[in-house]
């Protein structure tokens, strides 16, 4: 699910932003937006971890080794430690949850980003599909079932 959530918000999300810059920006539009998305991925990640180790360790304060000697734990104990496992797990996905409202609010916020008319006024040319950078124009890639022109 996550995979075809990120795929249907990050895809479309990175087309929008491509169209607005010129095309000579573009290499470095895409550098910075794979080191941010692999930072910031990094420090979500880092931030789930600890935030699930403290709901575990506040729930479970015995358990002080990884996942095998919580899953020992949970088959000698039963259904409280499993509770609480289920408990820590749940606190860590509604802080990823506020965390991804917390990014939303500001990117609904962002403005539409400026028109073509703004992008030719300072000399920028907005970057158009099937475009080269000498200016000529490629082909347009085939459909399914479409016969290449002679």
């Amino acid at each position: 699910m996550i995979g075809a959530g990120l795929g249907a918000t990050i895809t479309p999300s990175m087309a929008v932003a491509y169209q607005h810059i010129a095309n000579q920006a573009v290499p470095q539009a895409t550098s910075a937006i794979n080191v941010i998305q692999r930072v910031a991925g990094s420090l979500g990640t880092t931030l789930l971890a600890v935030v699930l180790q403290a709901a575990i360790n506040s729930r479970l304060p015995r358990l002080d080794g990884g996942i095998g000697q919580a899953a020992a734990l949970a088959a000698r104990q039963g259904a409280p430690v499993t509770a609480a496992l289920a408990d820590a797990f749940a606190t860590t996905f509604w802080v990823a949850l506020a965390l991804t409202a917390a990014a939303l609010l500001p990117a609904l916020l962002l403005p539409d980003g400026p028109s073509n008319r703004d992008h030719t006024a300072a000399g920028h040319t907005p970057a158009q599909p099937n475009s080269r950078s000498d200016g000529s124009r490629s082909r347009s890639p085939l459909r399914l079932g479409q016969k290449e022109p002679s």
